[in-house]
């Protein structure tokens, strides 16, 4: 079935990050993150976009592919930022800092609106209107989904546009609060996850 070639090329996938994980080889920076963003990738051809056939059916599961990727680059990296945060407390490693903090907003620009992008087009093309919070329990877990999203973005906004700036002048206050912001935006993204591991086993157009 599509179902079960898909998940072989997932096995097969995982299998070689853990033999190479065990193994202690080092890889590129370029070949850990093609692994990784392929296996990602994969899921969008085992979910709801993978129940349409031909090149409409492909377009469902490709906006889908590159929704899931975009997010694991954003709320995978956030662990990593907060990290980062928390252990640049010295005034050498400020300059490392900030250039991290810039980094980070570069590629967030990019994932945040690969998410958005592909957020819209593929609630849109599933559903054919914008999710209601009463038309269905699908629809109902969707638009909090959204409605999470929302609060992410408005939070990321936040550090890149009040906090990032602020680090050159109030270097230990603005540290602090990136790394309280950044801790919200996991906790919130792992939430999203939840809703999304539950109400994609959900009917989009059922109760």
């Amino acid at each position: 079935t599509h179902f079960g070639r898909v998940w072989i090329l997932r096995l097969v996938l995982l299998a070689a990050l853990l033999v190479i994980t065990i193994s202690g080889r080092n890889l590129s920076d370029r070949i850990w993150l093609g692994l990784t963003a392929t296996l990602v990738a994969t899921l969008g051809w085992i979910g709801h976009p993978a129940e349409h056939d031909g090149v409409i059916g492909f377009l469902h599961c490709a906006d889908y592919s590159l929704h899931a990727t975009a997010a694991a680059l954003w709320v995978g990296a956030l662990p990593a930022l907060a990290l980062s945060l928390s252990r640049a407390k010295s005034s050498d490693m400020r300059v490392d800092l900030a250039a991290t903090v810039a980094r980070f907003s570069r590629a967030g620009y990019l994932a945040v609106s690969l998410i958005v992008i592909t957020g819209v087009a593929g609630t849109w093309s599933m559903l054919g209107t914008w999710p209601s919070w009463t038309a269905s329990c699908y629809q109902f877990w969707l638009a909090l989904k959204l409605a999470l999203v929302a609060v992410m973005l408005g939070l990321a906004a936040t550090n890149r546009f009040v906090f990032t700036p602020a680090l050159a002048s109030r270097p230990d206050q603005s540290r602090a609060a990136l790394f309280r912001m950044t801790l919200c935006e996991v906790v919130l993204g792992l939430t999203i996850l939840a809703l999304v591991a539950h109400f994609g086993q959900l009917t989009p157009m059922g109760e």
